[in-house]
């Protein structure tokens, strides 16, 4: 007998290997990044969710949703197509949501924060963590630019496959 998994499982499994080796090939270069997470967007209900990860120290945050329009400073960084970094995440992130609760709690120090674009439409993010404060350089963070948008085609090439068997 065949066993079937979720389409959303076969994709991110598939995806979790990618981002896997896009950090592990990162952390050559940056040995301080410590995680690498992805969120997607979904448009018609306006929710963030986590999506997959890689992470090398604290725990991944799981089943994480919350409403764009609630996050104003992603919102933000959403509509302008826009990066973001934290040089010092505990003095810039103030704990009373559950995602800020579960930041702080990481020891995370710096974070670097690149919106997932394609054809002009916004996918979601790529969240970049580093257990050193102030991480992200104007170098760095052009060289991770460049180089998340592998990781960001492999995601909307995915999604894009995905859409079209829930169409078919």
């Amino acid at each position: 007998m065949t066993s079937f998994q979720p389409l959303h499982s076969v994709t991110s499994q598939s995806l979790t290997g990618k981002l896997q080796g896009f950090h592990e090939a990162l952390l050559a270069d940056y040995p301080h990044i410590c995680r690498l997470a992805c969120a997607i967007y979904d448009k018609p209900t306006d929710v963030l969710k986590t999506f997959i990860n890689s992470t090398r120290q604290g725990h991944a945050i799981a089943g994480y949703e919350v409403k764009l329009h609630d996050t104003p400073s992603l919102l933000h960084l959403a509509n302008h197509q826009q990066s973001r970094v934290i040089d010092d995440i505990s003095a810039e992130i103030h704990s009373g949501s559950v995602h800020s609760d579960w930041l702080l709690e990481q020891g995370y120090l710096s974070s670097f924060t690149v919106p997932i674009i394609r054809q002009n439409q916004f996918l979601g993010f790529v969240f970049i963590d580093s257990v050193e404060k102030n991480s992200f350089t104007l170098s760095i963070q052009r060289d991770l630019i460049m180089r998340c948008a592998s990781i960001c085609d492999a995601i909307a090439n995915e999604l894009a496959t995905a859409h079209l068997l829930v169409a078919t």
